[in-house]
Order: structure tokens, then C-alpha cells, then sequence
């Protein structure tokens, strides 16, 4: 059965305080994509930004990201008080001002959890019972904003940098208020979700999620399970994550993430990537599963290199992680984001789980990376026909009737000011898809 959609993160939504939240924004949007016949709302990994507000370099591969919260569903709800002009307001439409609006949520949400954290302690309780994870993120954020928001290798105490148990214990207490706000942010996060979530599934759209392959170096995962990576006695990376050269870069990509450690990870019967995608079958109705090449064979850089030439691919885990995720999640839904260098290995493995790869329509209509120009998208049945999130044309301006080229405008105009056009969007996909499975139309995010 063929499927349309269009992947719009959830920050590129107009919304009140700056940036798109889990509010009535996003029930709109939901309620647009129902009136235009799509099926499938993509978006982004949801997870708190790290690095440059990437959501590809996350502080957790399980928590969600607070900036998302709805502050108006919070004052429906009865958990906050809102004053007239304590909510900011932004100063441009098109982008959102993160330093800003990350000030400002933060100063809201703290007054919500002052207000309301007494009379929802039953519920948390339980949601830190449910989700292992939650306390030593919490505790990971809460010393990271003490220590100044510097990455946790220059955390300047070396007990709690290298998790002893006294200073564990130590920095809960003395940070125990700020611990407590971390785990009541992720509470309402995911309450907030499940409503959202709820909401899309009943109006028969399907949450197609994104998560990175790999975790980022400064995050709550390397810090709380060190050993599951390939990390010297000191908690630094000895080899990072990349591709080699290509058409694209000659000194190939260094992506400075932390590769794991398959072998030992065997031993465990992969307990720790159970957990990820248990949690991702929670968020998402599919997920897509970035840089899926990388557990046929990955592209191995020795830490502090230069570039990317000196690295070498390493044989991945195979089949014999996902014989073990079939087994624990046997209703999993995956979207294999297969594009870069495939080897016989590569394709044997999608061969062997069956999940639907991906295709970018730009190479179908322009060429691929050796410069051959195809008359036709190459669409086996099991396909994700995507653009490329960077490729797009630059955003233009809305006209008075909007075009059929409507993924040019920013996700933002796009949710207000195109539901006119609502019923051209999928029979544009059609005609440019001959897959069976997914076509998405990317709005490009503000």
C-alpha cells in the first residue's frame, strides 16, 4: 500500500514562545495532513540538542526534548500560571532564536515545576519506574548545567566524571532540586507526546521517527555506560565515526562520534540496543534508522586525525543483532536508510531483515554522484522515496495561489498558509513516486 507525507520536525511549527511545541500547533497540522489524504508525519530525532541545536548530537538517545514543551497545554492542563508578557516573543517568523527561547522555556518550566511537581509525584514516581533511563540523565543534566554546560570529560570533579559512587550519591543530594526539575520536564514531555501521538493515530497518520545510528561523545549514554563504546581509561574516544572520500568530500566526513564496541555488546545480547529501539517503538510508529550501512560495515577514523583518509571500514554486527531485536521487538517497524557505499554484506543484510531502504528523488531526475543521468526513479517495491534534507531550492516567498512545487516553502509558511493546497500535495507525490511502500515530501526546516 503506497503512502505520502511530509517531514516537518516539530521546532519548524508556528507556535507561541518562539518555536513549535506539542500544542495546538501540531494537532493542526495533524488536522491539515488528514485533509490532504498523507498518511505519514516525519520528523527529526526528538531528543535535546546538543552541539549547534543538532538534533543529530543529542545529550540522550532516550529523553525528549523540553524546548518542545507545550507551555499553553501547561496552563490548560492546570500545571501553570501564566502572566500577561512573560512569554517571549519572538522577533522573526522564519527562524527560531534559540538562546532566547531556551531562556525563556527553561524560566517557564521551572515555575510549572514549582507549581505542580507536589501534586503529580504519584505519576512520576511510576514514569521513573517505567524509564530506567530518566534518573541518570537527569542527574547527567544537572551537573552539566553546575559545571557551566562544558561536555563531561572537563567536568573539573573526578569522581562524578568518572561515576564513583560517593560522588554519585554526593551530587544527587546537593542537586537534588534541579535533578527532580529534569526528571518532571522528561515527565511532561512524553505525557505531552503520547497525547500528540494519540491524537495523529486516530486520525490514521503514522509518526515516521528518525534516530542517528551513532550517540553523541557529550551525552548522558557515554557518561552513564562508558563501556558499551570504544573509549580509552580516561573516557576519551579512541576511534570516531565517518565515511571515507567520495565525490562529495575528498578528505571524506570526520563525524567525531564514538563507535561501539560490537563484541562486547554481544556478550550482553545487544541488551543496550534492545533498549534503544524499545524506546524508539514507544515514540514512533516507524523509525527510520539513520546511516544503516553502518551495522553491515562501519568506517572506522583514529580519534584527533586529521581528516577521514586514515580510516578503515570494520565488519559490523550483522545479522546477529537484529536476529536479537526480531526476537525482543518482533512488531518493530524500520525504515533502512541505506544510501552511501553498499558492499555485498550490505545488501545481503537488507536482504535479510526486510525493511524498506530509501531512494533520493534529486539523483532520479538529476544524476547520481558519478554524474549519470537516470530517465526513470530507480524504485524497487520496498522503497522510502525522500529529497535530500539539504538539497532543497532556497525557501521563496508564498504567492497569492500556491504552486504544486509547495516542499520549496519553509515548514513553517508551509503549515499556515498552504492548506489550499492541500489536495494538490499528494497527487504531486504520485506522479513523482512509482514506489509501494513511502513517499515523503520534505518541508525544509526553519
Amino acid at each position: 500500500m503506497r503512502k505520502s507525507g511530509i517531514l516537518m520536525h516539530i521546532s519548524s511549527l508556528p507556535g507561541a514562545g518562539g518555536i513549535g511545541s506539542l500544542g495546538k500547533e501540531a494537532y493542526a497540522f495533524a488536522d491539515f495532513l488528514e485533509a490532504s489524504g498523507m498518511k505519514l508525519w516525519q520528523v527529526l530525532p526528538m531528543g535535546p540538542t546538543g552541539y549547534g541545536e543538532s538534533p543529530y548530537q543529542s545529550f540522550s538517545v532516550h529523553a525528549g526534548n523540553p524546548m518542545l514543551i507545550s507551555t499553553e497545554k501547561l496552563v490548560a492542563d492546570g500545571l501553570l500560571t501564566l502572566d500577561p508578557g512573560e512569554e517571549f516573543v519572538p522577533t522573526q517568523d522564519e527562524r527560531v532564536e534559540f538562546d532566547q527561547v531556551r531562556e525563556n522555556k527553561e524560566k517557564l518550566l521551572r515555575k510549572a515545576f514549582h507549581q505542580s511537581e507536589k501534586g503529580l509525584l504519584p505519576e512520576i514516581r511510576q514514569f521513573l519506574r517505567d524509564e530506567r533511563w530518566v534518573s541518570d540523565f537527569a542527574l547527567f543534566t544537572a551537573v552539566k548545567q553546575h559545571f557551566g554546560g562544558v561536555m563531561w570529560r572537563q567536568w573539573p570533579d573526578e569522581g562524578i566524571k568518572m561515576r564513583r559512587k560517593e560522588s554519585l550519591l554526593q551530587y544527587r543530594m546537593m542537586l537534588d532540586e534541579d535533578v527532580r526539575y529534569h526528571v518532571f520536564c522528561q515527565f511532561i514531555f512524553f505525557r505531552q507526546w503520547k497525547e500528540f501521538k494519540a491524537y495523529c493515530n486516530s486520525k490514521g497518520i503514522e509518526l515516521f521517527g528518525d534516530m542517528p545510528i551513532y550517540v553523541a561523545e557529550d551525552s548522558a549514554d557515554t557518561w552513564t555506560q562508558p563501556e558499551v563504546f570504544q573509549l580509552d581509561k580516561n573516557r576519551a574516544p579512541k576511534r570516531v565515526a565517518g565515511v571515507p572520500p567520495d565525490y562529495f568530500s575528498a578528505d571524506g566526513q570526520m563525524w567525531g562520534n564514538p563507535l561501539y564496541r560490537w563484541t562486547y555488546l554481544f556478550f550482553r545480547r545487544y541488551d543496550w540496543w534492545v533498549e534503544r529501539m524499545r524506546g524508539m517503538s514507544k515514540l514512533y510508529d516507524i523509525v527510520r534508522v539513520d546511516h544503516f550501512i553502518g551495522f553491515a560495515n562501519y568506517y572506522s577514523i583514529p580519534y584527533g586525525a586529521p581528516n577521514a583518509r586514515s580510516g578503515k571500514w570494520i565488519v559490523g554486527p550483522g545479522k546477529k543483532l537484529f536476529r536479537r531485536l526480531k526476537k525482543e521487538l518482533p512488531n518493530l517497524r524500520v525504515v533502512a536508510e541505506d544510501l552511501g557505499v553498499q558492499s555485498d554484506r550490505v545488501r545481503e543484510l537488507l536482504k535479510f531483515v526486510g525493511y524498506p531502504g530509501m531512494k533520493v528523488a534529486t539523483f532520479g531526475f538529476g544524476g547520481d554522484a558519478d554524474g549519470n543521468r537516470r530517465t526513470t526513479l530507480p524504485t524497487p517495491a520496498r522503497t522510502t522515496m525522500t529529497p535530500p534534507l539539504g538539497g532543497l531550492p532556497p525557501p521563496t516567498k508564498p504567492r497569492s495561489k500556491p504552486r504544486r512545487t509547495t516542499c520549496t516553502l519553509t515548514a513553517r509558511t508551509m503549515a499556515w498558509k498552504l492548506s489550499s493546497a492541500a489536495c494538490c500535495l499528494p497527487r504531486a507525490a504520485w506522479r513523482l513516486c512509482r514506489c509501494r511502500t513511502y513517499c515523503i515530501w520534505a518541508a525544509k526546516p526553519a
